[in-house]
């Protein structure tokens, strides 16, 4: 009888370990929120306002230079 239930409780267990995995391999691909937390949100506002403070820092023929390279246009050597 002992080894009968433990047989049962066996499956049981395998039976619960399936379910678990394929759930959790269904729920696996779907983000539970893509939209950035406020925490992030903030952080990115500040390197954009940082970034943004060296750029205005650059001297003219260089902010140009930046913003021409970041258009994609390059130089000739």
């Amino acid at each position: 009888m002992a080894h009968n239930l433990g047989l049962r409780r066996c499956n049981i267990n395998r039976a619960e370990t399936r379910l678990f995995t394929q759930s959790s391999e269904q729920n696996a691909d779907i983000p539970l929120d893509p939209d950035p937390n406020p925490e992030e949100r903030w952080s990115h506002r500040q390197r954009q306002q940082r970034l943004l403070a060296v750029v205005e820092a650059l001297a003219e023929q260089d902010r140009r230079c930046l913003y021409l390279r970041a258009e994609g246009l390059r130089y000739g050597r």
